[in-house]
């Protein structure tokens, strides 16, 4: 199938093939031309000329570095250790009245760095997994 794909392309670039004049319609490309479109498709110049053009770097190679992983691992280990914390003072019924409000405050701050690792963790494994529009490079640092 991906061979039609690529034939039913490089016959549609076949018809800007400046051998044909526009007067005359050819049948098609020849076989020649679409061999040599093949070839530069096939060549570093070509490959190089197509990451330059969509912004100077290779999406589907580049991931982003281990800081950035670091700082996913990071916020979700606080975020999980700040909750597990929150959610003991909490829900332990022989504490008094301050400590379950201290452990109610400790659950909500658990939010800040939970929620940004649980989403970083998520792009990071659909990345992993080779989803489509999924990218560690969309995360900041």
């Amino acid at each position: 199938m991906k061979e039609d794909a690529d034939n039913i392309e490089l016959q549609e670039a076949g018809s800007n093939n400046p051998l044909h004049s526009g007067s005359e319609k050819a049948a098609g490309p020849s076989s020649a031309y679409l061999e040599s479109v093949r070839r530069m498709r096939e060549s570093e110049e070509w490959k190089t000329a197509q990451i330059e053009a969509s912004g100077g770097y290779n999406r589907s190679r580049i991931t982003a570095g281990w800081k950035t992983k670091a700082s996913i691992l990071g916020l979700l280990v606080a975020g999980i250790v700040l909750f597990l914390t929150g959610a003991s003072f909490y829900l332990d019924t022989s504490n008094e009245k301050d400590e379950r409000k201290t452990g109610l405050d400790i659950l909500l701050c658990s939010v800040i760095p939970l929620l940004p690792g649980l989403y970083g963790s998520f792009v990071w494994f659909a990345e992993s997994r080779g989803w489509q529009g999924y990218s560690t490079l969309q995360l900041g640092n």
